[in-house]
């Protein structure tokens, strides 16, 4: 099962906080918990279903996740070339 608190309570440990109140959780150094996750168009459904999914759970402990659905040529740029996932 879920439990958020405890995930919360890890995330408030680790010294998370939402410093300016917008909902998204803050590390230390000021920067927010906001994620890139990159997945090619032609994924399993079931993994971009996964995906979905979770996006909601983070957001509720205060975790920014965005799932960037991608065609090959602009996965492999990000992937190989820039790195410009999370």
């Amino acid at each position: 099962g879920r439990d958020l608190a405890a995930a919360r309570k890890l995330l408030a440990d680790a010294g998370y906080v939402d410093a300016n109140g917008d909902g998204v959780l803050d590390a230390p150094s000021g920067d927010p918990l906001a994620l890139r996750l990159i997945v090619r168009n032609d994924a399993k459904p079931e993994l971009l279903a996964v995906l979905d999914a979770i996006v909601p759970d983070l957001t509720e402990i205060g975790v920014a996740l965005e799932v960037v659905r991608q065609s090959d040529d602009a996965f492999n740029s990000d992937w190989i070339d820039t790195h410009n996932f999370d």
